[in-house]
């Protein structure tokens, strides 16, 4: 016979494991959000360093940011739609305002400060993307893929970074 302690430890026992599976795809979803307007906001400063950028390397990379992020924000998007979620196409206020900062500069200190915070930039989604990727789910997946490409996209900040700056930016 099972007493009332028992019932309630497994009633308590599920509720907790319920409440732990709606908080990681609450995580997830957050994650999920953010990287698709990461996406977006890399799409439009790798546009911005295509037009802007002095040098070839700056404007490749730029162009790289731009074609790098596009399948990622197509297949994000494609994810958020099968679980029935909204994602706003403008990311924070804070994203508008690195663009506007970025361009405010004249082209020599623009291919500085591009640099500069890609390279940071980048070391930060790396570091988030292979938290993710640490799961099993669709999301985990899609954090794998990116992997290589954000790698790629880090070191290439970080060497136009020591050459237009001196040092590497950020995870030294």
């Amino acid at each position: 016979m099972v007493s009332r302690a028992q019932l309630l430890g497994l009633a308590l026992a599920m509720a907790a494991s319920g409440s732990a599976l709606a908080q990681n795809e609450w995580r997830d979803r957050k994650f999920l959000e953010a990287a698709i307007q990461e996406n977006n906001l890399e799409i439009k400063l790798g546009q911005l360093a295509e037009q802007r950028g002095t040098s070839l390397e700056l404007r490749a990379y730029g162009q790289d940011l731009a074609d790098g992020h596009f399948p990622d924000r197509l297949e994000a998007n494609r994810t958020a739609a099968q679980l029935h979620m909204f994602v706003p196409l403008r990311g924070p206020r804070g994203d508008r305002d690195v663009r506007a900062r970025l361009d405010a500069h004249s082209a020599r200190d623009f291919d500085r400060e591009f640099v500069r915070f890609m390279a940071e930039r980048q070391a930060e989604d790396l570091t988030a993307f292979r938290e993710e990727a640490a799961g099993g789910d669709a999301i985990a997946g899609l954090a794998r893929r990116a992997l290589p490409i954000l790698q790629r996209q880090l070191e290439t900040a970080r060497s136009l970074d020591r050459a237009l700056n001196g040092h590497p930016a950020s995870g030294r």
